[in-house]
């Protein structure tokens, strides 16, 4: 199996099943979604260095509108 292509991707991350963004990972790093309150799909984005995990990224950012 190669590297996915971006359409892969994201096909993957429209069929994930939404979990909150207190289970985000706190050491893993990479591309991820972000789905509204209703369930559908809105964001996609990724972390930008080797200090940023998912958790920082989004509660950090997201959260604070940064």
């Amino acid at each position: 199996m190669g590297i996915p292509s971006a359409t892969e991707i994201l096909d993957l991350l429209m069929k994930a099943k939404p979990r909150p963004t207190s289970e985000a990972s706190r050491d893993a790093r990479g591309i991820y979604g972000l789905f509204e309150h209703a369930g559908t799909f809105r964001y996609i984005g990724s972390t930008l260095s080797a200090a940023e995990t998912f958790y920082k990224r989004i509660h950090q950012r997201h959260c604070t509108g940064s």
